[in-house]
């Protein structure tokens, strides 16, 4: 029960939350620039200790929820190959942070680190990386990105910065030069996103207050080909971006050729409706003359942005696209381009700004080229080439990566499942699809379990689901609606007999069900206790009981006669010369009908306390039951809370059995 309340605490989070958050109101990047958001109406540069050489595409920023400048990566150390080994953590005064030394990080991926917040603590960050250097930190890589690490920042109340923890294993392998992260749907913890360089394989952990989970991997799209592998070539150089809101992923593998459009889920953090804007085509040869490397969307979700070098010629040409995202049915007819050059124009990375403008690095410039209106279609989205200045310091061609955080926390997604059970509702179960890892009923019941046992009268179900044991916050909401529609009518009648003492009677009726089987009990003077009739010879008064079953084992109905045994000598007890007992005959009348408030039942019959009345659903489902009083009367039934429709009513009296339909119309 306390996941559950937890459950609809956290579907309740109020989206201003996410969007009063300043977590990118700072940016440090390329040769000691900087750009603070502070005031988004007029955003100003300033001077980082970003170093040019190391830092020319890799770049990673932070703030705290109101917007201070937290931490920063700084390229430290080169490799032979000119990739990053280590590097440094530095503070809001851009000095390094305590154990902020010796990070690992690889310089030359575009978006190959990221800071994101602790899940419930403002405290903490945590600080992915890829790498090329082995878990063991002794061994290099000879792909580009085989570690992805990561660190963890301790603010203190003095606002006294500490590694805690860094250089940590998340995960080994083969990676491309992209990570991502998004607020999960719950609006409390954060999907994580890789790409494997040598499939089409995706990534994706959870960041918990608990911690990181094991990584799950989606196969989609299209990936290296194995005359790719064979040659070297992988899937890297390139960006991969989540937008504004979270609904989309776009992904670009200059090597590969490849530009890749999906929609994103933040419940399961799974991709789907891929949309190949790239060439789809399998490469026939080494020469590849595309790059894809800077992509942005717009705040609203309806424009994506990317930068394209096309070096098929001698001298490469940067161009600049905008893809209609609001044409659903034609997003690659709608391509238009926006801005070409050559080498003056040698764009980067792309980055949606806290003031809705898109900024483009533009390697070895001292400006950033503009979208001031990415929401708008070319031309009133208002490009300019040299739109932000940045005093003298140099752009390359990378910009810090940010999770993306301004986005709704969603309502759980609900279902609505009709169940209708099987004949024997007692042993029935409330199943649905198992999706999920983790489930709790709204009763608190049959944790981790996927269906809950039928309660008699209870036709409404509520089942949460999880995706994680340690999380508290449910991804789906399941109600299950129960209809009950047995195949045979639930049946209970009784009888009483007189017998003399040592004298047999016959019992159980003569209904017609080929399939059923019976029990008597107790079987005692019985000829046959498994039959539908049987001779009965008891020395005492006894009450015996028959029960009705059908072939999957429910009882479907149930007789009871009752026997009462008159010694020989007390009069008139004999069984030849017994006097007849005259009784009336059975009467039984139903009116008015059709009906509209209100049935009146009419009746007369041989004994009192013998007559029975029993209401049913024309599905099957029994109303009430009515002992009726006497040997004769009437019995006035309301109908006001009735819904129109058919009823039956099952009149019986020892062997006389009727049934009528009703019919209820207003």
């Amino acid at each position: 029960m306390a996941k559950l309340i937890w459950a609809i605490i956290f579907g309740l989070l109020p989206f201003s939350l996410s969007l009063a958050q300043k977590y990118d109101y700072n940016w440090t990047f390329a040769d000691s620039c900087g750009i603070d958001f502070t005031d988004t109406t007029n955003p100003k540069p300033f001077r980082s200790l970003c170093k040019r050489d190391g830092s020319s595409e890799t770049q990673a920023t932070i703030s705290n929820r109101d917007g201070k400048l937290i931490a920063y990566w700084a390229f430290d150390t080169l490799d032979s190959n000119n990739r990053t080994y280590f590097s440094n953590l530095l503070d809001h005064n851009h000095k390094l942070i305590k154990n902020g030394n010796n990070i690992w990080v690889n310089g030359i991926f575009g978006s190959g680190a990221i800071f994101i917040p602790f899940p419930n603590d403002s405290s903490k960050y945590y600080f992915f990386s890829i790498a090329s250097i082995k878990g063991d930190q002794k061994t290099a890589c000879q792909k580009i990105g085989c570690t992805i690490f990561y660190a963890v920042l301790q603010v203190f109340s003095n606002e006294r910065i500490e590694i805690i923890q860094k250089n940590q294993v998340l995960l080994e392998g083969e990676f491309s030069d992209h990570l991502a992260a998004v607020r999960h749907a719950n609006g409390r913890d954060w999907w994580l996103l890789a790409h494997e360089s040598i499939s089409n394989r995706f990534i994706r952990f959870i960041i918990t207050p608990n911690g990181i989970t094991s990584p799950a991997y989606q196969a989609i799209g299209r990936g290296p080909t194995l005359f790719h592998l064979n040659r070297g070539i992988c899937y890297w150089r390139g960006d991969m971006v989540i937008s504004p809101k979270g609904n989309r992923l776009c992904i670009g593998a200059g090597n590969l050729d490849l530009l890749e459009l999906y929609r994103f889920n933040r419940f399961t953090g799974l991709l789907s409706d891929l949309v190949v804007l790239g060439s789809s085509s399998k490469l026939s040869d080494d020469k590849i003359t595309l790059d894809y490397y800077g992509i942005s969307f717009s705040e609203d979700e309806s424009k994506l942005y990317i930068s394209l070098a096309n070096s098929a010629t001698s001298e490469t040409k940067y161009s600049l696209y905008q893809y209609d995202l609001s044409n659903t049915a034609n997003i690659l007819q709608s391509q238009t381009m926006i801005f070409e050059g050559y080498s003056t124009f040698r764009t980067g990375i792309q980055e949606l700004g806290p003031d809705g403008k898109i900024y483009i690095a533009q390697a070895s410039h001292s400006s950033l080229s503009v979208i001031n209106k990415p929401n708008e279609k070319f031309p009133d989205c208002d490009f300019v080439k040299d739109g932000f200045f940045l005093q003298g310091k140099q752009s390359r061609y990378g910009l810090p990566s940010f999770p993306v955080f301004r986005v709704p926390t969603l309502p759980i997604p609900a279902g609505r499942i009709e169940v209708t059970l099987p004949d024997c509702p007692e042993e029935a179960r409330v199943i649905g699809k198992q999706d999920y890892k983790f489930y709790v009923w709204d009763d608190g019941s049959n944790e981790d379990l996927r269906y809950i046992d039928y309660k008699p009268g209870v036709s409404k179900y509520i089942r949460w689901s999880y995706d994680l044991e340690d999380t508290l916050c449910a991804v789906r909401c399941d109600t299950f609606y129960v209809t009950f529609r047995p195949a045979y009518l639930r049946i209970s009648t009784s009888q009483s007999r007189q017998i003399c003492q040592d004298d047999s009677i016959r019992i159980g009726d003569n209904q017609q069900c080929d399939s059923c089987y019976y029990r008597w009990l107790p079987r005692t003077s019985l000829t046959n206790s498994n039959a539908k009739q049987t001779v009965a010879k008891p020395n005492q008064t006894t009450t015996y009981v028959r029960s009705t079953y059908i072939p999957n084992g429910c009882v479907v109905g149930t007789d009871t006669v009752f026997i009462r045994v008159i010694e020989k000598h007390v009069p008139p007890c004999t069984s030849v010369s017994r006097p007849e007992i005259k009784r009336p005959k059975t009467v039984y009348q139903l009116y008015p009908n059709p009906a509209n408030d209100q049935v009146n039942v009419e009746y007369q019959v041989p004994m009192e306390e013998c007559a029975t009345l029993e209401i049913y659903e024309a599905s099957g489902i029994k109303i009430i039951e009515y002992r009726l009083q006497g040997e004769s009367g009437l019995k006035e039934i309301s109908t006001q809370t009735w819904a129109e429709g058919v009823y039956l009513f099952r009149f019986s009296c020892g062997n006389h059995i009727r049934t009528q339909k009703l019919f209820i119309s207003r």
